[in-house]
């Protein structure tokens, strides 16, 4: 078989795969459509949203500068700790701490599993902040928990004889924010379902197709039953007359 026959025959496999997305359209579009609004209807209706507060803190080491007017601050020694500060705030005695406001705040029930599951402590590489955020349904328990877990690190950090090389070192630098809506991503889960939608129908037609044993034109004949085809008779279309006879 040559080029030019190898082009007509792809083309004509094109042509048959778009006749058959046309002849199931309404399927297609009833079948994307369910999908859709499913993935819709679970991220507006049936999941629960949650919302996200945060707030910075400061790691800053003063130097002796001899002066009290005029303090000097280490800023590589300050660098270095940024990490570990950050990493502190995750540990149970920073947690417990924090869980004992929460307490005194009213919220029981807590546990150090469930504060570090919607916490997130993350530093930078370019500055000396260290970012707090808290994640839940609850957006004043959101709210409270990051300033509990900072109240918290400074507390214990500037115990004495607790954590020298962290002694009154950490600076809030905010106070945590009102939280604000951060999942699920509703535009997002709607959009999956309009793909996946279109994905599931489309396979579920072209897969019917293929298992078919249908005859669908002269070529698939000619190709089982190794016979030529002498004639087809063509689908007639009738129209009404203008006195209603066809």
């Amino acid at each position: 078989m040559n080029k030019e026959q190898q082009d007509i025959q792809q083309e004509i496999s094109l042509l048959d795969l778009w006749h058959i997305f046309i002849r199931h359209i309404w399927f297609i579009i009833l079948i994307t459509s369910i999908f859709f609004i499913a993935a819709a209807s679970y991220a507006w209706f049936i999941v629960t949203p949650d919302y996200i507060s945060n707030a910075d803190v400061m790691v800053q080491l003063e130097q002796d500068s001899g002066t009290t007017t005029d303090p000097n601050f280490d800023l590589v020694n300050a660098f270095r700790l940024i990490d570990t500060v950050a990493e502190l705030m995750e540990k149970d005695i920073i947690l417990e701490n924090a869980l004992s406001r929460l307490e005194a705040l009213g919220y029981t029930g807590l546990t150090i599993s469930d504060l570090r599951s919607g916490l997130t402590v993350t530093s930078s590489s370019t500055s000396y902040f260290i970012n707090i955020s808290y994640v839940d349904a609850d957006t004043e328990l959101a709210r409270v928990a990051v300033d509990a877990v900072i109240e918290a690190v400074i507390e214990e950090t500037d115990t004495p004889d607790a954590f020298p090389v962290l002694t009154d070192k950490i600076r809030r630098t905010s106070m945590a924010s009102e939280a604000r809506y951060n999942s699920p991503n509703k535009i997002l889960f709607a959009a999956i379902g309009l793909v996946l939608g279109g994905i599931v129908s489309v396979g579920i037609v072209f897969t019917k197709e293929m298992l078919s044993t249908h005859f669908r034109s002269k070529d698939e004949v000619e190709a089982v039953l190794n016979l030529q085809v002498l004639g087809v008779i063509p689908k007639m279309e009738y129209k009404e007359t203008v006195n209603g006879k066809k």
